[in-house]
């Protein structure tokens, strides 16, 4: 709660949170401007060409209506 009302003030970054992914009735799902994405500890050119080769791969798979790869699941909550 700290965060969102720091963020209102446009004074907040925030790196890391303490859970995976906040609680549904958290105050952070309803920030105005604020984004919530995946922690990422580190960088490599292989972990880069991957990502790419994976959007490209769904990218086809959206363009011919196939089944995408790595789709979150909202009802298992990631």
């Amino acid at each position: 709660v700290k965060v969102v009302l720091a963020f209102d003030m446009g004074k907040a970054y925030v790196e890391e949170l303490r859970a995976a992914f906040p609680e549904e009735d958290s105050p952070l799902w309803e920030a105005p401007n604020m984004r919530v994405s995946p922690h990422v500890s580190a960088e490599s050119v292989q972990l880069i060409e991957r990502r790419k080769a994976i959007f490209k791969e769904n990218l086809r798979r959206y363009l011919a209506a196939e089944e995408l790869l790595y789709v979150c699941d909202t009802e298992k909550g990631y």
